[in-house]
């Protein structure tokens, strides 16, 4: 069977429309990921500035920057006193408030 320079253009572009077609149109973009490293800071900042006490500060890595999402961190001073802190992320800008409950 012979085919003809039409045939093998139109195979050429089918194949070229079903390669395109095989995306996912529903993808959501990746999430934005909060900088819980500067939350920390944060924490620390504030522990130091209002109780003159040194601590080190873990928030959870990963976190989803969202409006209304809140997570727990925990401060360790340098003598082993544990305290948790609730961060609330008011916004989906990455601002956020935190208070030792």
């Amino acid at each position: 069977m012979t085919r003809t320079p039409i045939a093998a253009a139109v195979t050429l572009v089918l194949a070229a429309a079903t390669a395109m077609g095989c995306g996912d149109d529903t993808q959501q973009p990746a999430p934005v990921i909060l900088d819980t490293k500067r939350v920390e800071r944060a924490i620390e900042q504030s522990i130091l500035t209002e109780r003159k006490v040194t601590a080190d500060v873990d928030c959870p890595a990963g976190v989803r920057q969202a409006k209304g999402l809140t997570f727990r961190c925990v401060a360790t001073t340098r003598g082993g006193v544990t305290a948790a802190f609730v961060v609330h992320q008011k916004d989906d800008k990455g601002n956020v408030t935190y208070a030792a409950p």
